[in-house]
């Protein structure tokens, strides 16, 4: 899994983040929360197979929440939610 640092330079992530950030606004894309609220930057979150970037993360969901999990995962949490979460019908 490469890190950013190994596809792009340096000026090239710092292009990319203010693209993001412009397009976007100053906070993680997945709970919203300003970066002013967190005391690292924000994350240049990125498909380690493909190199694509996919937006700005926080600390927390970079590692916990988008880290451990992929499309299918998703699915299979979000299929498990709705099994047990949704009101019952009347």
């Amino acid at each position: 899994m490469p890190k950013l640092s190994k596809l792009f330079t340096r000026k090239q992530i710092d292009a990319i983040r203010n693209d993001l950030i412009a397009k976007h606004g100053d906070q993680c894309a997945v709970c919203k929360r300003p970066r002013s609220a967190f005391k690292n930057r924000l994350a240049c979150d990125h498909n380690h197979r493909t190199g694509r970037i996919r937006g700005l993360l926080c600390f927390y969901c970079n590692k916990r929440i988008i880290g451990r999990h992929t499309i299918e995962t998703a699915r299979k949490i979000l299929d498990y939610l709705l099994k047990y979460d949704l009101p019952e019908a009347k």
